[in-house]
């Protein structure tokens, strides 16, 4: 990244960050409720043994499957899981909070982590997310069709942001990696699991349009204070290109920590909306972020790393 490049793309973020100042723009709280969750129902799949592709929001394979042959483990703590129960040979784990209608067709989301054993691949291939298509399932849970704000009120529709407007941006998702010592929570001298990179490309080659985020967009370093219970919940995968049209609601600035539980920077997300090609799909998804390093003589330098592309810059760079 060139010096004038870093230094546009930085202005672009304090910008950005400045929006909840403006006038007419919906507060972030709105559709940044906690407690998501997931349904976590065990479904069979229509051939217990063959590799089901998961899929993108518009219904492109993703390069990823499922198998009944290696079921999930552990499933999330919920009604449907007790005991965090895996589920039985020929099914696979599905979140049931809407079906999405695509150019593969309609669709049901497949959520990502927890445990399979023995899967083909190694552990670059399994607890990946995705959407499935209902003709590679049997016996659907029901769903609902179109999605109707359960069961918190995160992924609705909101006014898309106009030229002129503080949050207006079009843009082509640019699936980035993010630094793997930024946490959302404390890791307390730990190599936990709360990294933002989860939400970054990783080695999954997309990025993550979430239900809600894993923090209020709070300044306070205090985690009682920025922390969302049950937030960061995957709603969909976009692939490299999609459009994204941001909407007219204020950002989240996200606290990042170190793993001396320090901050160490920022993680911006923004509410949007992408198009399935059949429908449009609403959530946050994470914009850019700002790394702290400390050098020898201890002084700051930050780094600015943006994960969107304004459409206004032409297409999007080579990898």
């Amino acid at each position: 990244m060139t010096a004038m490049k870093a230094a546009l793309t930085f202005l672009a973020f304090l910008f950005t960050a400045a929006a909840s100042t403006s006038p007419g723009i919906r507060p972030a709280s709105e559709f940044n409720h906690s407690h998501q969750g997931r349904t976590s129902h065990c479904v069979q799949l229509a051939d217990p043994h063959k590799l089901i592709p998961l899929r993108n929001a518009d219904g492109t394979p993703r390069g990823f499957y499922v198998c009944g042959d290696y079921p999930v483990k552990k499933r999330q703590l919920n009604e449907e899981a007790p005991n965090r129960e895996g589920c039985p040979k020929g099914f696979t784990e599905i979140d049931a909070r809407e079906i999405v209608d695509s150019p593969a067709g309609k669709m049901i989301f497949h959520p990502g982590g927890g445990s399979y054993e023995g899967y083909p691949g190694g552990s670059e291939k399994w607890g990946n997310y995705g959407h499935i298509l209902l003709s590679d399932l049997k016996n659907v849970p029901a769903a609902p069709d179109p999605y109707d704000g359960k069961p918190s009120g995160n992924g609705l529709p909101a006014p898309i942001a106009k030229p002129g407007d503080t949050n207006y941006g079009e843009y082509y998702v640019l699936p980035t990696a993010i630094d793997q010592d930024m946490w959302y929570k404390k890791p307390n001298g730990k190599e936990s699991g709360a990294r933002y990179a989860n939400y970054g490309a990783k080695t999954h080659g997309g990025m993550y349009m979430v239900w809600n985020c894993v923090q209020n967009g709070s300044p306070s370093t205090d985690e009682k204070v920025n922390h969302v219970p049950g937030g960061g919940y995957v709603r969909a995968v976009l692939p490299r290109g999609i459009k994204f049209d941001r909407c007219n609601v204020e950002p989240l600035k996200m606290v990042s920590y170190g793993l001396n539980n320090e901050q160490n920077g920022w993680v911006t997300a923004v509410y949007g909306r992408v198009s399935t090609g059949k429908q449009d799909l609403y959530g946050w998804v994470i914009a850019s972020y700002e790394k702290w390093d400390r050098r020898p003589d201890g002084k700051i330098e930050k780094k600015t790393v943006e994960t969107l592309w304004p459409t206004s810059r032409g297409p999007l760079p080579q990898k």
